[in-house]
């Protein structure tokens, strides 16, 4: 099983509509995917019709007083499942430690059963998403072309480089682009050549992004010719090239 995690210091940057975007991707082209919900805020289940699991239910997971099964739900695209709770509710960010070993634990059994394990990381410095990173094979980091996001993606730089979290693999995208606007165009043509890890797919700025919530669904199923679902599919080939995903054995059931 590969890993994915979307992550920002900074809310509001795209962050859960790329996970749910991406996640969707990946099970439509074959792979069982299960997209971890770690935000308190339950939005990645939210745009996928679900509901937040409760606290109490990650409680008894984390106690193995329930099995991790009973809290995974399927969405509405086949082969992507979702599990809703995020880790910081369990009061365990004192303990750093507890936090990579009952991430080890809970994460490690869901090999047997999917490709793909997609995290939506919850905002700014916790110590789950210090343990999210060092166990992720790709780390995805949306940022908006503006001053302050780059400040924002320095300050993560920093942060990895101080704390020795050498392991960690950045690969930050633009967001949220506004061609409009001669910033953001701007930094479209230069960040290539200042940050050899930028992925090439730009997601715009887009109405169509914002029906996601109406609707309750990723871009794959109501708009898949949309310029930021097409967007969103270069991403995911850069991503799956990264991530060194095999073609699945069979199709998800």
């Amino acid at each position: 099983m590969r890993t994915l995690a979307l992550y920002n210091l900074k809310g509001g940057v795209g962050k859960t509509v790329s996970a749910v975007n991406l996640a969707a991707l990946a099970a439509r082209a074959g792979f069982k995917t299960l997209l971890w919900d770690l935000d308190p805020q339950g939005s990645a289940a939210w745009y996928l019709g679900l509901d937040r699991e409760a606290t109490g239910g990650m409680k008894r997971l984390a106690r193995g007083r329930t099995p991790i099964g009973e809290l995974i739900r399927h969405s509405p695209v086949p082969g992507l499942d979702v599990l809703a709770g995020g880790l910081s509710s369990l009061h365990l960010e004192t303990a750093q430690a507890g936090q990579h070993a009952l991430l080890t634990q809970l994460a490690d059994p869901l090999a047997e059963d999917y490709h793909l394990l997609v995290y939506d990381c919850p905002a700014g410095l916790q110590a789950v998403n210090e343990a999210v990173l060092e166990r992720a094979d790709v780390v995805a980091v949306p940022m908006i072309p503006t001053s302050l996001s780059l400040n924002t993606y320095e300050l993560l730089v920093h942060y990895l480089a101080k704390h020795k979290l050498t392991r960690v693999k950045l690969y930050p995208f633009l967001s949220q682009v506004d061609r409009r606007r001669g910033l953001h165009r701007t930094l479209c043509e230069t960040l290539p050549s200042r940050m050899h890890t930028l992925l090439r797919a730009r997601i715009p700025y887009a109405s169509v992004v914002e029906q996601m919530g109406p609707k309750r669904l990723p871009l794959a199923l109501f708009a898949p010719h949309s310029p930021a679902a097409l967007a969103y599919a270069e991403m995911w080939a850069e991503l799956s090239t990264r991530l060194k995903l095999e073609a699945p054995i069979a199709p998800p059931t």
